[in-house]
């Protein structure tokens, strides 16, 4: 959502072919939220999932289509036209060649004329699932691959890129099922972008200090401003959790800050799959609660 559009994923909709997806578009108009558009690819195909991930930003918008091609994956810029939503540019690596199952798309995040598109189960050096995090920039009118990121030490099925989030020159990666400290412990990696280049530099790496195996700590993420958010939702030994953190004025580094948790904590219910941080509120999910 951004200020009085909404965006609505459905990466199962049949509208042409079976399971292609699609995005529809709600404004508020006059007090009630009024569906305006619907939006598919233009080169939707079958199984593409388009709608599977969406980011926004003014009149610019990426959605992610993990399936398409055998989920090999792609990613799409809408921009807005007047009143209407109209495609601008399709995504795909230029330093990377897409295989079957690779999911790009998976996640997407969008900020200042950057695109983030995570990639987890890509094969960096050939290292199963490790995962690869692509960016893009627009320049002039054409969206090109600018960098692409890989845990410091990759290792198989880490899944890095599961979760991103950008939000200026601040980028957060989730690595749900890193192990390095605990088996699918997870961890979440911070980068900020350099002042004199297109680099982007690995700043912090967070893991808590109460991780446990099977946390997948970092299986969501968000950014605003100063703070961050992640999940960690702990399939099926705990009722989830999530973890914030923040920048220190002081020093300007990034810390742990504090945990939130469920007030009825219960096991499973997998709080913090899902969740969003905006100007000081957040909004976390449990999609396996029962209400």
């Amino acid at each position: 959502i951004f200020e009085e559009t909404a965006f609505v994923g459905s990466p199962y909709d049949d509208e042409i072919q079976s399971d292609q997806g699609s995005v529809s578009i709600f404004e508020r108009l006059n007090g009630l939220w009024t569906e305006t558009q619907k939006i598919i690819a233009s080169d939707s195909i079958s199984s593409a999932r388009f709608g599977s991930s969406i980011d926004c930003e003014n009149d610019t918008i990426i959605v992610g289509s993990n399936g398409y091609n055998s989920s090999r994956g792609r990613a799409y810029i809408f921009s807005k036209s007047q009143s209407t939503w109209i495609e601008e540019s399709t995504l795909i690596p230029s330093t990377y060649q897409l295989q079957n199952g690779d999911q790009f798309g998976y996640s997407v995040s969008l900020s200042n004329m950057i695109a983030v598109v995570g990639c987890p189960f890509c094969d960096p050096n050939s290292i199963l699932d490790a995962g690869i995090v692509f960016i893009f920039k627009k320049t002039s009118s054409n969206w090109t691959e600018n960098a692409s990121l890989t845990h410091q030490t990759p290792s198989s099925n880490a899944r890095f890129g599961w979760s991103v989030s950008i939000d200026e020159d601040i980028l957060l990666i989730g690595c749900p099922s890193d192990s390095q400290m605990k088996p699918n412990g997870g961890s979440s990696h911070l980068y900020e972008k350099s002042t004199s280049n297109d680099s982007w530099i690995l700043t912090n790496q967070f893991i808590p200090i109460d991780s446990k195996s099977f946390d997948y700590f970092g299986i969501s993420v968000s950014l605003s401003k100063s703070f961050g958010l992640i999940g960690s939702y702990q399939p099926p030994i705990g009722p989830g959790k999530a973890y914030l953190i923040q920048k220190e004025n002081s020093t300007s580094t990034w810390k742990i800050a504090s945990k939130l948790i469920p007030s009825n904590p219960i096991i499973n219910v997998q709080f913090g799959f899902s969740l969003d941080l905006y100007n000081g509120w957040s909004i976390i999910g449990s999609p396996q609660a029962n209400v």
